[in-house]
């Protein structure tokens, strides 16, 4: 595996120089006052990459040594240290240099007597990989992207000593991506750089198809139309039925199973490098209600898994017959499809993907935190099951900066520990916090058995040099705060910023900005700074519409505007320095600007009318051929608490009379998360209303995931069907004596995982005659 940092030995009078006491071995000199010692070596038959990857080791020894290092042909060698790139050091590593010893990114960095160094991999992007991993034996790191990103030591006196390393990743598939919020606000030469960072620090290996499929499998535009029975079949509590979009697949129907085999066959045959295929069901709730597919489910609120892995596993025997080896993956850990089965298991060929939507902020294997106990729990009972899994995870899920540096180690050794193959992670934010934890999972994805302390120790003091010290201390602040937060989901609402954490901060920045020696450690601070001063305005104007909408005043309204203002002109000045996602935050203060409650900083901030199927006609329009509809609830004026102890009835916040003055106001038919934060657990929702004359229920369009409804303090009835109810359209009937005219409603939801609330309408309806 990997070399760990800590034994790297750069004899230049680096960090890294061996104490006095020990008695180094002979070095290999590459270079002496600006004369080269060595000479790059590529085979008279050098592919084009070998070519790249001998170019870019040559940049970087000519601009760490100042001397003109050149680079020939196995032909032409001559004398001196010879490094020996790709098949230009197949002579002596021989069938070492198989895929079958190296797989298809591992590398071998060997040398041979006082003349030669063997940097070779079994292809021509595991020889790139190869050079930086040498590179970095000589001293080098790519922390950020750009140059201004990297420690490059500059010495015009430069040896190694003597390698012989073996490397192979412990991830076969290492992939660190931003999503569709984050990526559009980078500049087209962040992108380029931002791939630059990810091959020096060894990110990509065999491609991996793991994402919300069955809308690719068979598209809706394509298959619906002549097909209908392709997809779900959706059964209502009146007893109507029929076959909808925006949904799942009819998984147990024989054309289904073929025509999925057949794109994953025609996948594999253009791609046979890939790690697998998707199955992964789309990225909503829907699933199939009719008799053949209901009948594959196992027993308990997990027996959906049975039937979707049944599906899974019927496309992979198919599949494994012209594709030996070639795996079918799909998310089986996730928020609609909790798992694991309680009958079915996995076929060899398939691969059941865990995505982490727990606690960011503790490690999965924090025994005090039970987010994330019920979540190892769960993914222990898939390894007992599994021939091989996959990791998914978030990084930042938050608009606002929450670094979770200590959790980032620990965990990507326990995915690897689990039988993971691959990993695959989400960027949903930016911060310079966030970087630094993108560097560290980078490196921990190549050989999670490192020292994550190591790295960061080292991290801090290369890349921040003389302020390290301060800027730890801003970091370590900043996470330890978001520790402390009471509830651990996978964003941080603005009220964690405190004015004395923001205080707090800056005395760090301010410090570090003083003890900052040379222009490019000022400019590393300084970009803390702006993230710092970005996230204080957009608080700032969190703060002032929270004061605004508890006692509303032309004065309060006047200083939100001017809030708003500020934080936007601010954000825009910005915004082609790729430190914040700004659009995101933009986006989140226009919302405010309409009116509506500040965010915490759940990203995206997207809200719950994008989704398939939020709209009325979908969600309640086959209903009236049996019931009159009396009109919409109300979706504005609710006031809205969140309840991580459960204590609200109790506390009788489903009663009349309670002093609410202190809650919040929330939008219905949208998820909490876009209006006030990343919430996971119970929540609240209170408003006096009207109801017509002759109302006799109330319609939920969906609730994720249960609620619990109170009518003047009373409760008349509850949907409570587990994770897998969060889409399912609801009756709650009305006691028969209800009169016309005021009355309170209350709701309790609890929401175990991802979004949240009362998402859809509620309507007022009666039976026809």
């Amino acid at each position: 595996m990997g070399e760990m940092l800590a034994s790297l030995v750069l004899l230049t009078g680096s960090v890294w120089s061996q104490p006095p006491s020990v008695q180094a071995p002979a070095s290999l000199p590459l270079a002496s006052a600006r004369k080269p010692l060595c000479r790059v070596v590529v085979s008279v038959n050098a592919t084009a990459g070998e070519q790249a990857a001998a170019t870019e080791l040559q940049r970087y020894l000519c601009r760490m040594t100042r001397a003109e290092v050149p680079m020939v042909s196995a032909a032409e060698a001559g004398t001196g240290v010879r490094l020996l790139i790709g098949a230009a050091a197949g002579a002596k590593l021989g069938t070492e240099l198989s895929p079958l010893n190296l797989g298809p990114d591992g590398f071998i960095l060997r040398s041979y007597g006082a003349d030669a160094v063997a940097i070779a991999g079994a292809n021509d992007g595991s020889t790139l990989f190869a050079v930086y991993a040498f590179l970095e034996h000589l001293g080098c790191r790519w922390y950020l992207p750009g140059e201004d990103g990297e420690a490059v030591p500059v010495d015009r006196e430069l040896a190694c000593l003597p390698l012989d390393r073996t490397e192979v990743p412990d991830f076969y598939h290492r992939e660190l991506w931003n999503n569709g919020w984050v990526a559009p606000t980078l500049t087209e030469q962040s992108q380029a750089e931002w791939a630059d960072w990810r091959r020096k620090n060894r990110l990509g290996g065999l491609p991996a198809d793991h994402g919300h499929a069955y809308y690719r499998l068979l598209p809706e535009e394509t298959w619906f139309g002549e097909h209908p029975e392709y997809f779900s079949l959706v059964r209502y509590p009146d007893g109507t039925e029929k076959r909808e979009r925006g949904r799942q697949l009819c998984t147990s129907n024989p054309e289904v199973i073929e025509l999925a085999a057949q794109a994953a066959k025609a996948y594999f045959a253009a791609d046979p490098t890939s790690l697998c295929f998707s199955l992964s069901p789309n990225d909503t709730g829907g699933f199939c209600e009719c008799n053949a597919c209901r009948a594959l489910d196992g027993p308990g609120q997990d027996g959906l898994s049975d039937r979707v892995l049944t599906f899974v596993n019927a496309v992979a025997e198919r599949t494994e017959r012209e594709h030996p080896g070639r795996l079918l993956a799909y998310y089986a850990l996730y928020g609609n499809l909790p798992g694991p089965p309680r009958q079915a298991r996995p076929g060899d060929n398939v691969m059941p993907v865990l995505v982490n939507s727990a606690c960011h902020l503790h490690a999965l294997a924090d025994p005090g935190c039970p987010l994330n106990s019920r979540w190892r729990e769960r993914a222990a009972q898939w390894r007992r099951i599994s021939r091989q899994l996959f990791a998914y995870d978030y990084f930042q899920y938050s608009d606002l900066p929450t670094p979770v540096l200590h959790a980032i180690g620990p965990n990507l050794r326990h995915h690897r520990d689990n039988g993971c193959l691959g990993f695959s992670g989400e960027i949903l934010g930016r911060s310079p916090g966030n970087d630094i934890a993108l560097y560290l999972a980078a490196r921990m994805l190549w050989d999670a058995d490192q020292d994550p302390g190591a790295i960061l120790d080292e991290l801090y003091t290369l890349y921040y040099r003389t302020a390290a010290e301060p800027m730890r201390d801003y970091f370590e602040a900043l996470e330890a705060a978001a520790r402390r937060y009471p509830d651990h989901g996978l964003g941080a609402p603005w009220e964690l910023y405190t004015p004395e954490l923001l205080a707090e901060l800056r005395g760090h920045l301010d410090r570090a900005a003083q003890e900052a020696r040379g222009g490019l450690a000022k400019e590393r601070v300084e970009r803390a700074a702006l993230d710092l001063r970005a996230t204080t305005l957009f608080v700032e104007a969190a703060r002032a519409q929270a004061a605004s909408l508890a006692a509303p005043s032309d004065e309060a309204k006047s200083a939100t505007l001017q809030a708003i203002g500020a934080a936007e002109e601010f954000l825009t000045s910005i915004a082609d320095r790729d430190i914040v996602a700004e659009t995101i935050l933009l986006s989140r203060l226009a919302q405010m600007r309409q009116g509506q409650p500040a965010g915490g900083a759940s990203s995206p901030s997207v809200s719950a009318s994008t989704q398939p199927g939020h709209d009325d006609a979908s969600t309640f329009g086959d209903l009236w051929t049996a019931y009159e509809d009396l009109g919409s609830l109300p979706t504005e004026g609710w006031l809205f608490r969140t309840d991580p102890q459960d204590r609200g009835e109790s506390n009788g916040w489903h009663r009349p009379g309670l002093d609410d003055s202190r809650w919040q106001l929330i939008r219905l038919a949208d998820w909490w998360e876009p209006q006030l934060g990343a919430y996971d657990g119970v929540a609240w929702y209170r408003r006096s209303l009207d109801l017509p004359a002759g109302a006799t229920c109330l319609w939920f369009g969906a609730v994720d995931e249960s609620a619990w409804v109170y009518l003047d303090g009373a409760l008349i009835g509850a949907h409570d069907e587990g994770e897998s109810g969060w889409d399912r359209r609801f009756r709650i009937d009305l006691p028969p004596d209800t009169l016309p005219g005021k009355h309170l409603l209350s709701i309790k939801v609890l929401d175990r995982a991802l979004k949240g609330g009362v998402w859809k309408a509620v309507k007022t309806a009666r039976p026809k005659p």
